[in-house]
């Protein structure tokens, strides 16, 4: 079992990222270290296009990939900002 500050951790793993959603497409993904999908909590932490909040979700697709998807699709890129926690 992991330790922190001398006591048993329950978190195994942390990762956060950014994917970028490119102009006039649907979705977009990041490839993460490999997690236990039963095991493991993704979080959105925000999502932004030109300066501005953007509407857009997040899927862990299986134990290595996550997607993001915008709602709408314009000419502009979409920032999708995430933390994915894997728990022992």
């Amino acid at each position: 079992m992991p330790v922190q500050n001398g006591l048993p951790s329950i978190i195994k793993s942390v990762q956060q990222g950014i994917i970028t959603i490119p102009p006039s497409t649907a979705s977009a993904t990041a490839t993460v270290a490999a997690v236990n999908t039963a095991k493991s909590q993704l979080s959105f932490l925000g999502a932004e296009k030109s300066g501005t909040a953007a509407g857009a979700s997040l899927q862990l697709t299986n134990g290595t990939t996550i997607t993001a998807n915008r709602n709408t699709t314009d000419a502009n890129s979409v920032q999708v900002a995430w933390q994915l926690v894997e728990y022992v």
